[in-house]
């Protein structure tokens, strides 16, 4: 593995770890009745604005493919993102909705041997089977997705008040679902980034082209979808400098610099293992719930943790050994 293989997974592994914390914010976002393409939209305003001003000069020259597959692949995110805040912020606590979304690590393998039409190997077949069933595990927990030393009425209190704005009351179960969905998308944007990686675009210039999809994908469905909770919330969140160092790490950490990393890292690396890098979001989650959140899990969620980090990690160890 040369320096620049090395290099590109280090800077996987940091963009995984500022994506894990960012899902702390993003409920704490939710609980304060902020919308979620609102807070989509400040979170790729920050990037458009800074890598508009950075990159200008190289932006006036990017090719009208680069930009239509920047286009594309933006909207399978833009699907994806969507989707997991509203898991995340229906789920008890990140790490489960982290847990879920990374399963593309196992979806984005079989999903390029059927493109390429070959043969899906069994341990592929089982892992997501394994997987699978931790899902139905998980969902039987009634809603009650983990045993924290917070109080139950306050959990309670969460779930209903972060998935506010756009949302109807989504409960724990449909949480997972839509994590389980972003999960899908996840799958086509990093399969479908590949193409974009092939060429030699600088990073900051594919991160202009996606965060102005998003801005404009967000600024309507805010005015339509989110306008009356936003103007519900009081002047005190507003004013409330803890509410704009949640926004502000969503949009310059999450938004821009693992973003950045990410484009960085996934040019010098295959789509499989980008995904399999960035599985460790659910270990970094797990711990940011546990040391931040101060979370227990029962028996039950500890079995499905496990089962799904084994698929995961048999997954990663067998597309390792293929591409080494």
């Amino acid at each position: 593995m040369n320096g620049k293989a090395v290099t590109a997974i280090i800077a996987l592994l940091v963009a995984s770890l500022i994506w894990a914390v960012a899902f702390i914010p993003t409920r704490y976002n939710g609980e304060l009745g902020i919308g979620v393409f609102f807070e989509i939209l400040f979170r790729y305003t920050v990037p458009l604005i800074i890598f508009g001003v950075i990159a200008f000069k190289k932006i006036k020259c990017t090719s009208k493919t680069v930009i239509r597959n920047s286009v594309i692949t933006s909207v399978c995110l833009f699907v994806a993102l969507s989707c997991s805040i509203y898991g995340v912020r229906a789920v008890s606590y990140g790490s489960i909705g982290i847990l879920l979304v990374s399963l593309s690590v196992i979806l984005v393998p079989i999903a390029s041997m059927l493109i390429y039409k070959k043969r899906v190997p069994l341990i592929l077949f089982l892992s997501a089977t394994v997987s699978l069933t931790a899902i139905i595990i998980l969902a039987n927990e009634q809603g009650a997705l983990f045993v924290s030393s917070v109080d139950p009425l306050d959990i309670t209190g969460t779930i209903s008040s972060t998935v506010s704005g756009a949302t109807n009351i989504i409960t724990p179960n449909i949480g997972i679902l839509i994590c389980v969905v972003a999960s899908f998308g996840y799958t086509a944007y990093i399969l479908l980034s590949n193409r974009i990686m092939k060429n030699d675009t600088p990073p900051e210039v594919l991160l202009f082209f996606q965060s102005l999809t998003f801005v404009v994908l967000s600024i309507p469905l805010v005015l339509f979808l989110e306008r009356e909770s936003l103007m519900a919330i009081d002047i005190s969140v507003w004013t409330d400098p803890k509410t704009w160092l949640s926004l502000g790490y969503i949009g310059f950490c999450a938004g821009t610099i693992a973003y950045y990393l990410y484009f960085f890292g996934h040019k010098y690396s295959a789509p499989t293992t980008v995904a399999v890098v960035l599985s460790s979001q659910k270990i970094f989650a797990l711990i940011a719930d546990i040391v931040i959140i101060k979370i227990t899990l029962n028996t039950s969620q500890i079995v499905a943790y496990l089962m799904i980090i084994v698929a995961t990690l048999t997954v990663a160890i067998y597309v390792g050994r293929k591409t080494s």
